[in-house]
């Protein structure tokens, strides 16, 4: 997965949204979700995404993500 997109100020997605990679396609469900971390680039990523297809989760913005399915 490549985490350079960045997103800070959009908050756009919820746990439980079903969503897709923007560069690979990869489908993933967000897991978590901490806006505030403790470093400013820990902060830039801060939808936590496990992928579906791999066994690897990693921390993103929410322009490296789409919402394929909204949680309820």
């Amino acid at each position: 997965m490549d985490a350079v997109c960045v997103d800070w100020e959009s908050a756009t997605m919820k746990v439980g949204d079903l969503v897709r990679h923007t560069g690979d396609g990869s489908v993933g469900m967000v897991i978590g979700y901490e806006p505030n971390q403790e470093t400013l680039v820990d902060s830039m990523f801060p939808y936590h995404v496990h992928f579906i297809d791999e066994v690897v989760s990693d921390w993103f913005g929410s322009t490296c993500m789409e919402v394929i399915s909204e949680s309820r």
